[in-house]
């Protein structure tokens, strides 16, 4: 697709900074409450191997469907909150709507989200939004062991990969 084609290259180049597996992720049209792998870069310095990851990552608990939920359509949102499945992956998930929708208010304040091992036990994310036409079209990630990513370190490379999100935005 256009979009892998973009993208490929900026995955590429997080992938080599930052010693972590970057994935491209758009919304899925027949089920509203995944977001859908489409690439991967895995990084062998990585713990996780990318592939071994669902193609599948429920919108309320996975970086890239977080930033997609966040900055879809309210109306849209809303539906999807109807009639999203609050499962428990690990004790970190997510599962009621009150402390989902404030940290989706969060995500949008603060341009990126964070899977704080909440679909994978030692899996930390980082995902920034795709927009064309101020539309959500995708979320560019990045995820690693939490050993190597986690809350005290993630900051420099959310704001790399915010910058990268908004570059590859504009040429979309």
């Amino acid at each position: 697709s256009t979009l892998r084609k973009i993208v490929r290259p900026h995955a590429e180049e997080l992938a080599r900074t930052f010693g972590a597996s970057v994935f491209l992720a758009i919304p899925s049209r027949r089920s509203p409450h995944l977001a859908i792998t489409i690439d991967s870069l895995q990084n062998w310095q990585s713990h996780f191997s990318v592939q071994r990851l669902s193609l599948n990552l429920p919108v309320h608990c996975s970086g890239a469907g977080k930033v997609i939920l966040a900055f879809s359509d309210p109306r849209e949102q809303e539906k999807i909150f109807r009639r999203i499945p609050l499962t428990r992956y690990t004790p970190r998930t997510i599962v009621s709507p009150h402390p989902l929708r404030k940290e989706l208010k969060k995500i949008r304040e603060q341009g990126f989200a964070l899977d704080r091992c909440e679909l994978y036990e030692n899996l930390f994310g980082v995902a920034a939004p795709l927009m064309q036409n101020g539309r959500v079209v995708g979320a560019i990630g990045l995820t690693d062991s939490a050993k190597r990513l986690n809350a005290k370190n993630f900051r420099k490379l959310a704001k790399v990969l915010v910058e990268k999100a908004a570059f590859i935005s504009r040429q979309l």
